[in-house]
């Protein structure tokens, strides 16, 4: 039996900020000022990955507005430090992917010691860039259904959710843009293969933390983009052990007998896996891994069917009413039309013929077409997809 493996693995893409590219990060900027609306330069900021714990410092310009991108995608918390200023802490800021978040933050007259803290989200109107997209995190992918068509589940199918797409996950069209024109990112890494699709890459959908598909005015960086981008961002390990399983699964006793068929064809579906992923080395070093399986079995009704002769099976057509024409003697026949031999009492040679064997099994025809071996469409080979990737931070001298 044909067993298809997927295997994702990124152990040799460890993650190292700023080495890579940002199309499955995101970036924090902003503007501190006094009560006074005046800027503040030089203030001390601290952005801290809630999740991972991995902190990320920077200070601001003589504008007062600070920038901190290639931040992995998550929660954050931000504090600011300035002699004479109460210190200012926000928690609780959403990093997206291919997102800029703005916290523009006014400080308070004080001492360091004392702090304001805010417990509130940013606000998530993108005003930084001028791109046009739609962010699908992981509450969507269990909140929302997703059809089981006969093959993994996608959650690129939630690419549909945006306005101007249409098409399929195979041969999707952006903006009434050419299909296969997009760009299709995981981690930050493109995709090359062609015909560029979703499909062909198609990670657990439990192992996806968010993804987002930019259909108008993206950057620069994706100069090998025609018709849009979708950036996928597969989850990471955290300082907390978490793992899930899951099965999603199709019945026939569950499922409605047609009007015509007298029964219900045997129908077995199921997609079954689960992930795990936590830290090797807490603030520094992280783990995630997904493993996934596909199997279908398909039956059908037993319609009314007519099945040729032995002799036809054989090439000896004789029997037939109607003469058998030799397509390989197809020739003009001098007014615009054309004309073919018909084979010798109506017999195919056995040089020209296709060889097809026909067996009955479990009441089921099969056909064997030029005795290549025919798979019993009720079982179909089972689907794997596994997919382990360690992130590993290195702290800056």
């Amino acid at each position: 039996m044909t067993r298809n493996l997927f295997v994702w693995f990124v152990l040799s893409g460890l993650t190292v900020t700023g080495l890579l590219a940002q199309g499955d990060r995101g970036t924090i900027t902003g503007t501190v000022t006094d009560s006074s609306r005046q800027v503040v330069p030089n203030a001390e900021l601290v952005v801290l990955n809630e999740g991972t714990g991995i902190q990320t410092a920077t200070k601001t310009g003589d504008a007062g507005t600070y920038t901190i991108p290639l931040l992995s995608i998550g929660n954050y918390a931000l504090k600011i430090s300035v002699p004479g200023f109460k210190s200012y802490i926000r928690q609780g800021i959403p990093i997206q992917v291919g997102q800029t978040t703005r916290v523009d933050v006014q400080l308070e007259v004080g001492q360091v010691e004392e702090k304001i803290t805010v417990n509130a989200t940013a606000p998530m109107l993108t005003t930084d860039t001028s791109e046009v997209g739609v962010v699908v995190n992981q509450d969507k992918f269990l909140d929302l259904p997703l059809a089981l068509g006969g093959d993994f589940r996608r959650a690129s199918s939630f690419i549909f959710l945006s306005p101007g797409v249409s098409g399929s996950t195979w041969e999707k069209h952006i903006g009434g843009g050419l299909s296969f024109t997009d760009a299709v990112y995981f981690d930050g890494a493109q995709m090359n293969a062609s015909p560029n699709n979703d499909a062909q890459y198609s990670p657990s959908v439990d192992s996806i933390d968010e993804f987002k598909l930019t259909t108008t005015d993206y950057s620069a960086e994706y100069g090998h983009a025609l018709a849009g981008v979708t950036s996928f961002t597969l989850k990471s390990g955290t300082n907390q052990f978490h793992g899930s399983a899951f099965e999603f699964f199709r019945n026939e006793k569950l499922d409605a007998r047609g009007f015509f068929p007298q029964v219900k064809a045997p129908t077995r579906q199921n997609e079954f896996g689960g992930t795990i992923g936590g830290p090797i080395r807490k603030n520094r070093t992280f783990f995630f891994a997904s493993v996934e399986s596909f199997r279908r079995r398909q039956g059908s009704t037993q319609p009314l069917v007519t099945v040729p002769l032995p002799d036809y099976l054989r090439g000896d057509f004789s029997k037939w009413p109607q003469p058998i024409y030799d397509p390989s003697t197809t020739r003009s026949d001098g007014q615009g039309g054309f004309t073919r031999d018909a084979f010798a009492g109506g017999r195919i040679p056995a040089t020209e013929r296709i060889v097809c064997e026909m067996t009955v099994r479990n009441g089921d025809i099969v056909w064997d077409w030029n005795a290549r071996g025919s798979q019993d469409y009720r079982k179909l080979p089972p689907d794997y997809g596994l997919r382990p990737g360690i992130d590993h931070i290195i702290p800056p001298k």
